[in-house]
Order: C-alpha cells, then structure tokens, then sequence
C-alpha cells in the first residue's frame, strides 16, 4: 500500500519533493522510473539531472561489483552457514577504502542469544541495507569472528552496474524489509538486488523455504557471471597467524614460545631472535587482541607491552629475510563447490536380525560423512532428517528415524584459540523392538589435525518413552576425509540413566558406530553404516545412497 501511494503522489506531483525526502520523487526511484517509461508512462520525465543521485554515485565510485563470501563462525549457530556481502570495487589505491553492502538485521545487542535466534526466525527484527567502507567488514570478519573473505568478481556491463546503483539507492533511501533468518536474510535480499540488476539474464528461483548464502553465489556462477581469474581469498587473522605458526622450524617455535611466555625478556634479547619468529608472535599478539576485543593479558606476560617490543625489535631486522607463504595454496572452503543441501537416500540393512529397506530425506543441510568441499571442516547441521522403513519380517512400514535437529560444532581447541565444542541432539528411533525419543544438549573438546579431528562431549539427555527420564552421556569421535572423496566417522557413545526404563533391560549401555561414504560427485555418494549396541547385543549394518539436490 505504501508503495502504490507513492507511485499515486509521484504520478501526480513528478517534480515535487514528498514526505522526508529533500528532492523530486523522479529522483527517488530512478529505476522504477526507467520501467514505468519502458511501459510507455512518464515519457517526458528524466533522472539524469538528479544531483543527489549523481554526488552520491560518484562518492561510491563503483567501478565494478563482486560478491564476497564470509565463511562460517563455528561458535555461533547463525553464522554456520556463512555471510555475504557486494563490495563496490573503485579505484582507491587501498582496496579497503572501497565500500560495502550488506543486508542484516537492526538488533539489540543487549538481548540474550536465544532470543535473538528466536526472533530471527519469526521475522522480529527490521532489516536494513546497510552501505559502509570495507575495511569495516574486513575488521567485523577476518579480525574479530576469523572469517575467511572469499571475492567473487561479477562481469557487469556499464548498463548493469547502473541499473544496480539505481536500485540499491531507491531501497537504501527509502524502506526496509522483515529480517527473517532462514528466508529473508543476509544473501536472499542480495540476490534479488541482483536479480534486478541482471534483468535479462536467468538467476533462478527462489527454490526452497530457506536461503542459503552459498545459494547466492552458486546461482552467479551457474549463469556464467563471475570472472574466475579475478577470484581473490583474504584469510581471517587466524588462519593467517596459522598458517605461519605451522611454517616455523622447532627452533623458530622454541623462539616464538620465548616471545610470548618469558615474563623478563630484555629488549636485545628481542632482537636476537629469528625474524619468523618475531613476525608470527605479532600476529599472534594481534589475533588475541582482535579474540578478546581489546583485553589483552597481563600475565605471564603483559600482551600489550610485549607486542611493542616486538614490533621494535622486528623493525630492527628489516625487510629480509620475508616470510615465503604462498596463502593462494593453503586449503580454502569455496562455497560454490559445496553439494546441494537437500537429500535423497535409499539403503537397505538389517537390525535386530530383520532386514530392511528404507527412504530417507531430509532439506538440509550438512553431515560429517557428506562431501567436505565448500564447507567448513568438522561441522555437521541436519534438520528435519527423516528415514522410513519397510521391513520384511514384519511386512510393516515405519518411521525408523527422525531428527528434528543434530547440530555439532567441533571446534579445535588450541593454545591461541581455547574454545570448547558444543552439541544439541533431538531424536526418534524405532526399530519395532524398541523406541527411543531423547534430547540432549552437552559441550567438550576437539583437537583437528590435517585430515581429521578428533573430539569428546559430555551431555546430560532426557529419555522420553513413555514417561521422562534422565541421563548422562559421554561422546568419543574422530571424522575425517581422504582426498575430498572418502568421509567417515567413527562414533561411541556410553548412555548412563538415573532409573531402568521398563521397557529396557540395561541403566547403562554402549553404542559403537563406523560410518563412511564415498563421493562419486559432490551431490551422489554411495557408503556404509555399522553399529554394536551392548542395549541388546545387536549388530546392525547399512548399505546407502545418497543424492543431494
């Protein structure tokens, strides 16, 4: 209704000011004006002589456009998925100087995070576009929640690039938009902006009830709109702090750990340590101070002091010798790789010495055995996974299983980055022998390696058949995978509960699971299953397919 009375005071007053806005609404919406006009209305009308457009198009300077991919912030459940953002590439003679858009939602940061998800979801918060200088993202990103900024740059003609300046301007002037966290998010609105400005090109639908921001940028590339050769990865402060810690020599470590525990380390001492070991402490130092947003430790070692030390006695070396990092080769999570977040899986099996066959499907999104490629290592989010199953024995169809959530975090504990892991876990299990409902939610720790990582939870959990009962669990995993084609996990899992449950002939009882698959393609897998129960003694073992979609 706003909108069509704004189009009745516009066809009405065209060279007037209306409302809040200091200049004539044929200015207001320039690009709606050039579509009414292609409709044959308001012929006599132009907004080329809009001076604020104009001022405010060159103060952009966009001389072309990229989409730039934020990976995920493992310790935050809306961040998983990962962010984008349009950086507005000028001429600057510092790409950070350019600007940025973005679409997120007004919140409060005094709210807790719970209700900050909640309202998420039911579209409680007002979303703003939002225009900044890209440096301001690079610091919110790569500094302080250590998010790689992947750039995708967009082949636009001048055309183009205009009709998306026109358009941005008319949103960003003059409305805003209910933030809801699943559909109308950060990349959903991004890519309707775009879809706009590349109104003669097919960007695809809106294709599921979600919007994911790795949707954003293999929509682009599907329809041959971004330069590959330009693709450029900035790595987070501390993947870069990593990646020269890991290059250190044991006696360039030996050097570093000097730096940053020796309580009464003397200035010349400084200066004669190695330069890699100077220029990694300082990033380290750094990446502290981006971590703990400015509170730096003062013992063993005073941070703040230390790092000036540093820096002092690394300016004393001079420019050689340099560290020697190609960061183009280290392993980098590009979301145009990643399988579709859909699923559809046939398998046939047997448990409790009845065979099975079985239809699974579940929206989204990721699991450990999936394909790794475009994800990021060592996180696994199902929703909504949903197994039906035929058995022979009984003749009988059943909901074998159902997950409402399984949402695991594993994040590597380290000396520069000691952060717990986290689960939350609610399912059903029917095997028409016996049901089990439980939801569980519990922390631990993870330490990754090169190619797997392994982890440990502790979880109390509450045992829902028939009436409710209490419990502990101990979870023990590794997960990894060989060459992007070969994932698996190994799982076990020790449940203790307060009180026997009647229909269960053990308190206590140990699960032991082996899981792989192998990928044909990103979106096809073929794997196994194999599970000990000591419940009652019963092996069980699946053969599957998979197909993401």
């Amino acid at each position: 209704m706003e909108y069509l009375a704004l189009i009745k005071a516009f066809s009405e007053n065209p060279n007037q000011a209306w409302g809040h806005f200091q200049y004539p609404l044929r200015c207001v919406f320039p690009e709606r004006l050039k579509f009414l006009q292609a409709q044959g209305l308001f012929k006599d009308l132009t907004s080329d002589d809009c001076e604020e457009l104009n001022k405010w198009k060159a103060g952009l300077n966009a001389q072309s456009l990229s989409v730039v991919f934020s990976s995920s912030y493992p310790n935050n459940p809306s961040s998983m998925f990962g962010h984008t953002l349009i950086r507005l590439r000028g001429e600057a003679k510092s790409d950070l100087l350019d600007y940025s858009v973005a679409f997120s939602a007004w919140q409060d940061v005094t709210e807790s995070g719970f209700f900050m998800a909640v309202k998420g979801l039911v579209g409680g918060y007002r979303g703003l576009v939002e225009i900044s200088k890209y440096y301001q993202k690079v610091n919110e990103y790569n500094f302080y929640e250590s998010r790689d900024l992947i750039e995708y740059p967009l082949m636009a003609t001048n055309e183009e690039r205009e009709r998306f300046l026109n358009h941005l301007w008319e949103i960003y002037q003059t409305t805003y938009f209910d933030y809801y966290f699943m559909d109308e998010n950060c990349s959903s609105l991004l890519f309707q902006l775009l879809k706009v400005t590349y109104q003669d090109k097919d960007l695809g639908p809106h294709k599921r009830a979600y919007y994911l921001p790795q949707e954003l940028v293999e929509s682009l590339y599907e329809s041959k709109l971004i330069d590959e050769s330009k693709l450029t990865v900035r790595h987070s402060l501390k993947k870069t702090f990593e990646i020269k810690f890991n290059s250190l020599t044991p006696n360039e470590k030996l050097d570093f750990f000097k730096i940053i525990e020796v309580q009464n380390l003397e200035a010349n001492a400084l200066e004669n340590l190695a330069t890699k070991s100077l220029e990694t402490a300082v990033d380290f130092f750094y990446y502290q101070k981006a971590r703990t947003k400015g509170q730096l430790e003062t013992a063993p070692v005073d941070q703040a002091k230390r790092l000036h030390q540093t820096l002092v006695a690394r300016s004393k070396k001079g420019q050689s010798p340099a560290f020697l990092v190609d960061y183009q080769k280290e392993n980098v999570t590009y979301p145009h790789q990643a399988h579709k977040p859909r699923m559809l899986g046939l398998s046939v099996g047997e448990n409790q010495k009845s065979s099975y066959v079985s239809l699974s499907y579940k929206p989204g999104l990721h699991y450990f055995t999936d394909s790794p490629l475009g994800y990021e290592k060592f996180q696994s989010f199902d929703l909504f996974a949903t197994e039906l199953s035929w058995k022979k024995k009984e003749s009988k169809i059943f909901l074998q299983n159902f997950t409402l959530i399984d949402l695991r975090s594993l994040h590597s504990w380290s000396f520069y980055d000691p952060q717990l892991s986290w689960m939350v876990n609610i399912f059903h299990n029917d095997d028409l022998y016996s049901k089990r409902q439980e939801a569980s939610i519990g922390g631990g720790l993870a330490k990754k390696f090169e190619q797997f990582l392994v982890g440990g939870f502790l979880a109390p959990f509450v045992a829902l058949e028939d009436k409710s009962y209490l419990g502990g669990r101990t979870v023990l995993l590794a997960t990894g995978s060989i060459a992007h084609q070969w994932s698996w996990l190994i799982e076990n899992n020790f449940r203790v509960l307060h009180k026997k449950l009647e229909q269960k002939p053990k308190q206590s009882w140990n699960e032991l699971t082996l899981e792989s698959d192998y990928h044909l393609e990103s979106n096809l897998s073929l794997g196994f299953k194999v599970m000990h129960s000591t419940l009652w003694d019963d092996q069980a073992w699946k053969l599957k397919m998979n197909w993401r979609y």
